[in-house]
């Protein structure tokens, strides 16, 4: 199990990483922070099968993680990308925020539907 967190940390941080490189404006610690976002993700989602009581704190932890980084990113953003000439700042920061948003929507679903698989399983 460990190879395993391991190896899709490695993964969600490498598609968060190309998510943001080939789609947003450029700036190191948004991408850094999107990256860890998405490795967070995936260990979530390669955990899910495996959570038993005695580790589901640690996951919840890992979860709440997870969702405290889009209003750290969000707000920190405009500082962020000062990089970005001022007269592009603000497309910059638009283009950002709905591609966060859409990254977050699109792995908070694919999580959604992993724990309601997991639950069908359980149930029935």
């Amino acid at each position: 199990p460990p190879l395993r967190l391991l190896a899709s940390g490695l993964a969600g941080l490498t598609a968060g990483l190309y998510f943001e490189g080939a789609f947003l404006p450029p700036s190191v610690y948004l991408w850094a922070i999107a990256g860890a976002a998405c490795a967070i993700a995936a260990v979530l989602g390669a955990s899910i099968p495996h959570i038993t009581p005695r580790t589901a704190p640690y996951y919840q932890a890992l979860f709440t993680l997870y969702v405290a980084l889009l209003p750290v990113t969000y707000m920190l953003q405009p500082s962020l990308l000062r990089g970005v000439r001022a007269n592009h700042r603000h497309e910059a920061v638009a283009a950002h925020r709905v591609g966060l948003f859409g990254l977050y929507a699109a792995v908070s679903t694919v999580l959604a539907v992993l724990i309601k698989f997991r639950v069908s399983a359980a149930a029935g």
